[in-house]
């Protein structure tokens, strides 16, 4: 059985943590990855020096400055409790990496990476990575990917992630940590970096398409489906799944059952059947094509506009998360339909309707 040590009890049982670390909820700006929480550490006030998170990590002196990115200052970390797996198990996490450092920056080169003790260190995201406009506090960010790792062999392991400041202490960067879980060996099918297709079982099923142009079908069970980087074609099953489409122009049918989709970075094309599904487009300009149930569409800024197909007043929802609220949008008329827009941008189009139908805080909830 899945595994899953996220943060839905809103405190750190499971982990220890140095530095600044603390949980926050949709209202940080950054909608979590999984649940209503997700976990943050920064490298503001309250960081720690780098042999502070090399003895939490259980690092040898000097690893963090091996990386090579310069001379790090101060950081903060996490670390689960250590944990034993079977080898084929795989470890997975989302991150979201933010800096209001320049970018891309070589000098002060922010960086935040992943350690599985003793096998595993890597690097997440720096300030050379790509990076969007973030709607938080901070002024770019990443936006949330997955990390996962096949464990060869099996043992007790200590997973960490920690983010660190490099040359500097005057800007600052910080890590978004979600939905860690640990997948048993017969209940994940892991792809590769090529395009591939992948299908499910009757059974619950953790599928990771990884890079590359893949198909996915998630066939019966209750499923996670990532499609990694690539343009994916992904298809939920009859029961409730939880798919994430990656970075790429994504398709995806969540199909029956009351699904959760997060479209990731790219202009996606999300289709929700006939359940009760929650949305979160993300990055891009999305078209959500609703099936008829109980959907919640979630309204992001600075992140696209969406297009919204077959909207039911009464019916469907309109989620306001990070700082948008009610009283703050504006409603247009146009020959599309609705434009929903917050100071001045256009965060949404609601095709074939009507303001009258629309501009209603009946249609809205907070996230």
């Amino acid at each position: 059985m899945t595994t899953i040590f996220g943060f839905e009890t809103g405190n750190f049982i499971n982990w220890n943590t140095i530095g600044d670390a603390s949980i926050e909820t949709a209202a940080f700006g950054s909608i979590p990855s999984q649940g209503k929480f997700q976990a943050l550490i920064t490298n503001d006030v309250g960081s720690v020096s780098d042999s502070a998170l090399e003895n939490l990590l259980g690092l040898n002196p000097g690893t963090i400055d091996g990386f090579g990115n310069g001379d790090t200052k101060e950081g903060s970390a996490l670390t689960l409790k250590p944990i034993t797996v079977k080898a084929g198990d795989v470890l997975s996490f989302d991150f979201n990496f933010l800096t209001d450092e320049l970018t891309p920056d070589s000098t002060f080169k922010d960086f935040a990476f992943v350690s599985i003790t003793p096998n595993v260190l890597s690097n997440l995201a720096d300030t050379n990575s790509s990076f969007l406009l973030s709607p938080t506090g901070f002024r770019e960010e990443t936006d949330y990917d997955t990390f996962t790792y096949k464990f060869p062999t099996g043992g007790t392991y200590l997973v960490g992630m920690a983010v660190v400041d490099v040359e500097d202490e005057l800007l600052e960067s910080a890590l978004l940590v979600d939905n860690l879980r640990v997948v048993p060996k017969d209940e994940v099918i892991l792809g590769t970096n090529n395009n591939e297709t992948l299908f499910g079982t009757a059974d619950n099923d953790t599928i990771y398409g990884q890079d590359g142009n893949d198909r996915i079908f998630g066939s019966e069970g209750v499923n996670i489906l990532y499609g990694g980087a690539g343009d994916d074609l992904i298809f939920g099953g009859s029961n409730p799944d939880t798919i994430y489409g990656g970075t790429g122009n994504d398709r995806i049918f969540s199909s029956g059952g009351s699904n959760t989709v997060y479209g990731g970075i790219g202009n996606d094309f999300i289709d929700t059947g006939t359940g009760n599904d929650f949305v979160v487009g993300g990055f891009g300009n999305d078209t959500i094509r609703l099936g008829g149930g109980q959907d919640i569409v979630v309204l992001e800024a600075r992140k696209g506009t969406d297009t919204i197909i077959n909207f039911e007043p009464g019916k469907t929802s309109l989620g306001l998360s990070g700082a948008l609220t009610f009283s703050n949008l504006t409603f247009n008329q146009s020959a599309d339909g609705v434009e929903i827009s917050a100071n001045g941008e256009v965060l949404a189009v609601v095709n074939n309707a009507q303001v009258s139908s629309i501009a209603s805080a009946s249609n809205f909830l907070t996230i």
